[in-house]
Formats: structure tokens, sequence, C-alpha cells
């Protein structure tokens, strides 16, 4: 059984191993972040540090039935019925890990300059890629679209 003198000797020494500081390195004992070369898993970015984080859309650690009245009623046939996963031949097969909508730009970069070395006089830009999940608002705005033939010119 650990006692409380148990956990004040380990924060004496420092805090936790998690965030002991490490004599040889000088960092927080934690800080092994594996490289892309170093994993299995092929998620289309170079650096594993690119890729971002979406959280969970509904809390998956909290306990169904949280007071003593919802305890002594039951759960409802609604909160049952939204609680069921489908069986797997009624889902849609999902996209393939890394892909993402064939219209939507990526992260978008000043297209090449011109000839004489100043930017263009046209707005463009190029879609250079995925941006590991962190697109803004205003990325992914913006779609690709084929380019327009020009309108007719009016007959004068």
């Amino acid at each position: 059984m650990t006692t409380p003198s148990d956990f004040d000797s380990d924060l004496a020494g420092g805090g936790t191993p998690a965030t002991t500081p490490d004599p040889e390195t000088g960092a927080e004992g934690d800080t092994d972040q594996l490289q892309q070369d170093d994993t299995l898993l092929d998620r289309g970015v170079d650096n594993v540090l690119d890729e971002g984080y979406s959280p969970p859309e509904h809390p998956t650690n909290r306990p169904r039935l949280e007071t003593h009245l919802d305890q002594e009623l039951g759960e409802r046939m609604d909160d049952k019925l939204a609680a069921e996963e489908p069986e797997v031949w009624e889902t849609d097969p999902g996209p393939d890990a890394g892909a993402r909508e064939l219209d939507r730009a990526g992260r978008l970069a000043a297209a090449d300059p011109d000839a004489d070395g100043l930017p263009s006089a046209d707005t463009m830009a190029v879609d250079v890629g995925i941006a590991g999940g962190a697109a803004s608002a205003e990325e992914a705005a913006v779609h690709v679209i084929d380019d327009l033939a020009a309108p007719d010119e009016p007959d004068d």
C-alpha cells in the first residue's frame, strides 16, 4: 500500500519520472516523439508534428448513468439506440487514410514569379499538399475548380 510519504518523496526528487529532468540531456523525461521513419504508419506527412489532432465529438469516458435517479430509472430507449453502432455491412467505406475531398485545396502558396522575377499581377496560388489537418477556416473554404472558358465577347 502506498502512503502519502511515498508521494512526497517522489516530488522531492523533482517530480514524476515523466517530468523529472534527465541529467544527460537537460530535458524532461518524456521527450520521445517518434519520427515518420521510426513508425509503421504512413499518414502522408514528412514530419509527425505537422499532423493535426481532431478531438472526439463526444465524451467517451463519461459514465452512462451519472446520477442515482438515472440508475434507478435505467437507460432510456433513445439513449440505447443512439449508442448503437451500425453493422459493418451497413456502413459506407470511408476515405483512405490521408485522403481528402478531391476538390478541396490544401496549403496554398504563391504562384511562381514571372520571367522578370516579379510576382505575377494575377492573384494565383498553387496547392502544395495537405497541412496535417491543421487548415484554417479560410483554407478549408477554398476549393479547386476547373478553368472556365472565357465568356463569349458581345457582338458590337
